[in-house]
């Protein structure tokens, strides 16, 4: 060996012990409660849907869908799901989640970081954001937007530029809460579903963890006797009016309406 080489071995070898002293301060783990939903009432929600993002504002619905080809914007009657307003996506853009801030609809797409921005009222294209990697849920917590893009970070994003002003990690029970996917801010805290999972986990962004969860089982287990073609979990909206959330899914026949218990164990 030169004795280039021995430096150059003595050097790494003294970078890669200083590296296994550094330590990394553990998350602390913050107790998770059982929540509950207690059902309302049901309503007609389209069995083609592919649902990516659900908003509820002035008595109606707003929804995104997904799938190339199939990626549409919708306003939607409560009682009976018929559809009020609605505009198709171009086939290059797949739907993801929306939310209604302040008389427009910001609603994201999968892969082609665009936000397309509409008049609530006419659904024209008043403006866009572009915005880096992928876009899957979002919604507004009286400041700024909220982006979950399936990892366990949320982006927190000026309303005005669409940038990206802190990132924050979720962690439930200590450990990355993955597949964080649409969201729904409610009195502080943000409802969120796990892509492929039966359960709505309850975040404080403030700790960054999950303190709740609620199991929504027997929902998609309803859904799924009415039309077996159902698939997941995905939608929730609130309706500050009577406090209650409404929850759908990915071509489901039904939207629950149901009020929130709260219930720790």
């Amino acid at each position: 060996m030169t004795r280039h080489l021995r430096t150059l071995s003595i050097l790494l070898f003294t970078i890669l012990a200083s590296g296994c002293n550094k330590t990394t301060k553990p998350v602390t783990a913050v107790p998770v409660e059982n929540w509950s939903f207690k059902f309302v009432k049901s309503t007609p929600h389209e069995r083609t849907d592919y649902t990516q993002g659900l908003a509820f504002s002035d008595g109606v619905f707003f929804e995104s869908t997904g799938q190339y080809g199939e990626s549409k914007l919708r306003k939607v009657r409560l009682r009976d799901g018929a559809s009020l307003n609605k505009v198709n996506l171009a086939r290059e853009y797949f739907g993801e989640g929306l939310t209604v801030v302040n008389g427009r609809i910001y609603q994201l797409t999968w892969k082609a970081g665009h936000c397309f921005v509409y008049d609530k009222e006419t659904f024209e294209v008043v403006d866009h954001f572009n915005y880096a990697g992928e876009g899957w849920g979002l919604t507004h917590d009286g400041s700024q937007f909220v982006m979950s893009n399936g990892s366990a970070d949320l982006q927190f994003l000026d309303t005005a530029t669409f940038e990206v002003t802190k990132r924050i990690t979720i962690h439930n029970n200590g450990r990355p809460q993955r597949n964080l996917n649409e969201l729904e801010f409610v009195d502080g805290l943000i409802y969120a579903n796990i892509y492929g999972f039966d359960f709505i986990v309850v975040i404080d962004p403030a700790q960054a963890a999950v303190v709740a969860k609620i199991d929504c089982k027997k929902w998609v287990e309803r859904a799924r006797r009415l039309h077996k073609r159902s698939e997941v979990l995905n939608g929730i909206a609130h309706n500050p009016a009577s406090g209650n959330f409404f929850i759908t899914g990915k071509d489901w026949p039904i939207m629950f309406e149901l009020a929130l218990e709260k219930s720790a164990e």
